[in-house]
């Protein structure tokens, strides 16, 4: 965003909480890894993947992709970044929900906003709506 708009001043925030809420929530992506049981190679995989889980590997993936590290210790070091710090200080209370269709699911979101921000639809009506055809998405 920085590279398109160099002149666009923004910040970065966290998802609003609940006021009494006892419990902090937010939402993430996860990218879980695994190797086939029937790979010719499993044993280099697992190799390659132990390879990735390393310090200096996993903190240069998190700078690279711009993405909060998978390791508490290279979390540390990012919640002072301007660009992850938000996302550090709230990974290790993030959660997901089933999303039948990623893809599908996104365009909902990004429709959902794009008709309030966009079109000037009443943010409630876009999230009900949004909500009728995620709820349709994950009944097919």
């Amino acid at each position: 965003m920085k590279q398109k708009s160099p002149n666009l001043r923004f910040g970065v925030a966290g998802v609003p909480q609940l006021k009494g809420a006892s419990k902090t929530v937010n939402y993430g992506d996860f990218w879980g890894y695994s190797v086939p049981l029937a790979s010719k190679n499993s044993l280099t995989a697992w190799k390659f993947l132990v390879f990735l889980t390393t310090r200096d590997i996993n903190k240069y993936f998190s700078e690279k992709v711009l993405r909060p590290a998978a390791r508490r210790d290279v979390l540390a070091e990012e919640i002072t970044s301007p660009d992850l710090g938000v996302f550090a200080e709230t990974v290790l209370s993030a959660t997901n929900w089933y999303r039948v269709d990623p893809e599908a699911t996104n365009d909902i979101f990004k429709s959902m906003i794009n008709s309030v921000v966009l079109s000037g639809a009443k943010p409630s009506e876009a999230i009900s709506d949004a909500a009728a055809r995620v709820t349709a998405l994950m009944r097919r």
